[in-house]
């Protein structure tokens, strides 16, 4: 990977990839973790079946979803504050771009279930590529389905929901899968397995927090959500946080999205300038 530095930019290289991409994910006002909502009746004793499916029918439903949104990044040991726009067609595509200082765009990001767009204007520089390059650089395995899942706090679409177990852990209802798996394997790869932890508010089924740690590797992912709005009938969190952590790697990125709106089409406009580089991946 060709590496490009300029210790007089406020915003490196690789902090705006960690930050486009990603965002692809989750809570918090500041680097503060979500302070857990203890509901003061007892919670009912629901069977995993009975959770899931109050979990389903909960979800955040939409064709678009669209925000600003301000926060910041712990990366490296730097701390950054950045703000941008995030928008995502369901299914299909997630925008994301990056304009820190007075509204002049920096970087832009488009994501779909097998492709990456990456344009960086601090550095003139492109990246077209499968999403694997998503996954190289956040030491992760995460499928668009997830990332699109972790960015509106729903559950995952395509993955089993029939080895989970439930108990009540600090007024809130916990399901707990070790082995869960993708159901949808077009290309014969072996399926990535993880173990699971959702902690779900039982008074609106809601996830609040969604822990990942990945069963070939001491790795986690933790996505936190808080401050839910009631938009066009659905109710969206409106503030989230993102921990991803190895041994070797950490990475803390706290957002709060602002001027929230559903199912207005959006532009995903992607235009590469003609004096703009290639970014080459080893």
């Amino acid at each position: 990977m060709r590496h490009y530095m300029n210790n007089r930019r406020i915003v490196s290289y690789e902090i705006i990839i960690w930050v486009l991409i990603p965002l692809l994910m989750i809570l918090a006002e500041g680097c503060r973790p979500v302070k857990e909502m203890k509901p003061v009746h007892e919670i009912p004793y629901y069977e995993p079946e009975t959770i899931i499916k109050h979990l389903k029918s909960n979800q955040s439903e939409f064709d678009w979803f669209a925000a600003r949104f301000t926060g910041n990044i712990i990366f490296e040991g730097q701390h950054h504050n950045i703000s941008g726009t995030i928008r995502i067609k369901k299914d299909e595509a997630i925008y994301v771009s990056l304009s820190p200082v007075l509204g002049i765009e920096i970087a832009r990001a488009i994501i779909t279930p097998d492709t990456v767009k990456f344009l960086n204007r601090l550095e003139s520089s492109y990246y077209v590529g499968h999403i694997g390059f998503l996954n190289s650089m956040l030491r992760t395995s995460l499928d668009y389905d997830m990332l699109q899942a972790l960015l509106v706090g729903n559950d995952f679409s395509n993955y089993s929901t029939g080895s989970f177990i439930s108990r009540e852990d600090q007024g809130l209802i916990m399901l707990n899968d070790t082995a869960r798996q993708s159901l949808y394997n077009p290309y014969g790869h072996h399926p990535m397995i993880f173990n699971q932890y959702l902690w779900i508010d039982p008074d609106n089924h809601k996830i609040r927090k969604n822990l990942i740690t990945e069963k070939s590797a001491d790795r986690s992912i933790r996505a936190e959500y808080g401050s839910f709005r009631q938009i066009q009938g659905e109710k969206i969190p409106t503030t989230l946080n993102l921990l991803i952590s190895d041994p070797a790697y950490y990475a803390d990125l706290s957002l709060q999205y602002l001027r929230i709106s559903l199912n207005e089409p959006q532009r995903m406009n992607f235009t590469v300038p003609s004096r703009y580089e290639p970014i080459e991946f080893e």
